[in-house]
């Protein structure tokens, strides 16, 4: 099993594997999945993640993908609608909550108010990191949620807008800024940043994480479609900090 984070693909991969285009922000669930996958005898899955529309804007371009898994539905949208996905395919697998985070030397009060703090925790200088909201769906969802709090407009100008919520994450953690907007599974695991609040699912719009297989997929892109959405696939996404839907 291959995990590249890439936004440019080269020559087309070997027609033994199965090639998932996927969200940045699945990098750890997607290489528990095939691990999973492959050490049960399923055919070798090779990823490549990068952010959502970036990733769509590649496979609608004809990057080899056989899967495409979104943090946001409207990009399967894009795709189904360019006719390069495949309808049937299409499923919810699992959903995710938005959260804000801290540097590990940050000051942070006991009772975290966002209308109050979050200014205050920034003080003069410092900036806020978030996924671009131009195309990664986190910071789409971060845009939202901000804008229903009355703090965008603030804080559009003190925003680090990276190329996908990996990035932003890591800003948090060097302690490059001392606020973060990220997913709950991208911190799961983490130890060097603190959650400092769960923004509420009313701020924004509902987090899901679909998959779709693209038109002309090779043998064996159903099966691993099939087990994602399993029992067994439902567990491992819970471990990672995720709510697997249906499982």
């Amino acid at each position: 099993m291959g995990i590249l984070i890439l936004l440019t693909w080269g020559a087309e991969s070997d027609a033994r594997e199965i090639r998932i285009f996927a969200a940045a922000s699945t990098v750890q669930v997607v290489q528990d999945l095939t691990q999973h996958w492959e050490e049960t005898g399923g055919k070798q899955v090779r990823a490549v993640l990068g952010s959502s529309g970036s990733l769509a804007r590649q496979v609608s371009l004809g990057a080899p993908a056989d899967l495409y898994f979104s943090a946001a539905k409207g990009w399967v949208d894009y795709l189904l609608d360019k006719k390069i996905a495949q309808p049937g395919t299409r499923q919810t697998l699992a959903t995710n909550r938005l959260v804000l985070i801290s540097s590990p030397d940050a000051r942070t009060p006991n009772a975290f108010n966002p209308n109050r703090d979050i200014i205050r925790l920034l003080g003069p200088t410092g900036r806020i990191a978030l996924g671009d909201p131009g195309h990664v769906p986190a910071g789409q969802y971060a845009r939202q949620a901000l804008k229903k709090l009355q703090l965008w407009k603030v804080l559009r100008r003190r925003a680090v807008r990276t190329q996908n919520v990996r990035l932003a994450l890591a800003l948090v953690e060097q302690s490059e800024t001392p606020l973060g907007i990220v997913y709950r599974s991208d911190v799961f695991h983490r130890k060097r940043v603190s959650i400092l609040y769960t923004l509420p699912e009313t701020l924004h719009s509902p987090i899901e994480y679909q998959i779709v297989a693209i038109r002309n997929a090779i043998g064996g892109a159903s099966e691993f479609l099939s087990f994602l959405s399993s029992e067994s696939g439902g567990e491992i996404f819970r471990k990672n900090g995720f709510s697997p839907v249906g499982n």
